[in-house]
C-alpha cells in the first residue's frame, strides 16, 4: 500500500507531519527532518504514533482546554458538545470549575476549524499537505548549515518508503538536484521495488531493525 496523496489542478500534496530544521539525532551534521504521515506498521514503541495513519487526525489536549466553547460554535459536524451535566474541572483550588468539551472523534472529519479558532493551542491536526517544492523550498534554507557540518536532509515519518513513489522521486529530484544529502530513516517493510526506484538519489539509508 503507497500512502495518500492529494492532486490539486496544479501539484501533488502528501501529508507531512513536521518539518524538524536543526535536527541532530538524524544522521551526520546539522540536518532537517521531514517526517510523512502513514506507516504500515503498529509497533507499540514507536516514537511518532501521531503518524500511524496516511490522513490527518485531530489531536486534543484536554489539560490545554479552557472551556471558552469556541470549538463548539465552529464544528459543523456535531464533533463537539458540552453536556449541562458535564464533568467540571478546575486547574486549581482558587480558579472557578469549567466545563470541558466531549470530543467525538467518529464524527471527526479532521477539516481543522476547530483548530483555528482555539486560542490556547489545545487542538491541533496531526498533519498537513505539502507538495514536493513546499518541502524542497524548505529544506533548501539551511544549506549552508548543511556544508558547514556535513549535514543534509533525512526523510523520515511515519515510514517514507511507504509513500506515494512518483511524489518520492520527484523530491529527491528536487533535493539532489541542490547538491543536498540525502538520508531516509526507514523500517524496510515495502516491496524491493521502492528501493530500486530510490537508490539513486539518496545517500545512506538509515534502517531501523523491528524486533519484540
Amino acid at each position: 500500500m503507497e500512502g495518500a496523496k492529494v492532486k490539486t489542478k496544479d501539484e501533488t500534496k502528501v501529508n507531512i507531519i513536521n518539518i524538524q530544521r536543526f535536527s541532530v539525532h538524524d544522521g551526520d551534521g546539522i540536518r532537517t527532518t521531514v517526517f510523512f504521515a502513514g506507516c504500515p506498521l503498529r509497533c507499540f514503541w514507536c516514537h511518532n504514533p501521531e503518524g500511524y495513519t496516511y490522513e490527518p487526525h485531530l489531536m486534543y489536549s484536554k489539560e490545554k482546554c479552557i472551556g471558552c466553547g469556541a470549538c463548539v460554535t465552529i464544528c459543523k459536524n456535531g464533533a463537539v458538545t458540552i453536556s449541562p451535566d458535564g464533568e467540571k474541572e478546575s486547574s486549581n483550588s482558587t480558579s472557578p470549575s469549567i466545563r470541558k468539551p466531549i470530543q467525538d472523534f467518529d464524527a471527526c472529519r479532521a477539516c481543522g476549524d476547530c483548530v483555528a479558532v482555539c486560542p490556547v493551542g489545545a487542538r491541533e491536526l496531526s498533519a498537513r499537505l505539502y507538495s514536493a517544492d513546499e518541502i524542497a523550498d524548505i529544506c533548501i534554507k539551511d544549506r549552508m548549515f548543511y556544508e558547514e557540518s556535513g549535514g543534509g536532509v533525512t526523510l523520515s515519518g511515519g515510514e517514507v518508503m511507504a509513500q506515494d513513489t512518483e511524489f518520492l522521486l520527484s523530491l529527491l529530484k528536487k533535493l539532489t538536484g541542490h547538491g543536498l544529502s540525502v538520508y531516509i530513516d526507514t523500517s524496510g517493510y515495502v516491496p524491493w521495488e521502492k528501493f530500486e526506484a530510490v537508490l539513486p538519489y539518496t545517500d545512506v539509508f538509515l534502517y531501523d531493525i523491528k524486533s519484540a
